[in-house]
């Protein structure tokens, strides 16, 4: 069981066992069953039960952050580049908005990197 504040998500080998754990939350919860997942906290799923295969991508994720952060993709790029984000010691310090999107943009990225 995955659990973000008031979204939960449901993963096993049996939907059987499933299908019982939701019949117990929704005794105790007022619950809705949206069915199979399709997306999940910017995680894209897709699933073959026929085959036993799960497929998760961040794309919608990244290609939101990019618009986010107002970055662009045009192919490999080496990590922290010169000019990327661009600040030396003869520059005056950064403001609190700078460092606030510094960090917005660390922790996006982190996120995408699970």
């Amino acid at each position: 069981m995955v659990t973000y504040i008031n979204d939960c998500l449901l993963v096993g080998p049996s939907a059987t066992k499933i299908k019982a754990l939701k019949v117990q939350l929704g005794q105790a919860y007022d619950i809705e069953d949206l069915g199979p997942a399709r997306y999940f906290l910017g995680v894209e799923i897709h699933c073959d039960r026929v085959r036993c295969l799960l497929w998760v991508n961040q794309k919608a994720y990244i290609e939101q952050a990019i618009q986010h952060f107002k970055l662009s993709y045009n192919g490999p790029v080496i990590p922290l580049s010169p000019g990327l984000i661009g600040h030396d010691s003869s520059s005056k310090p950064l403001n609190t908005t700078e460092i606030r999107l510094f960090q917005q943009l660390v922790g996006t990225t982190m996120y995408a990197m699970v």
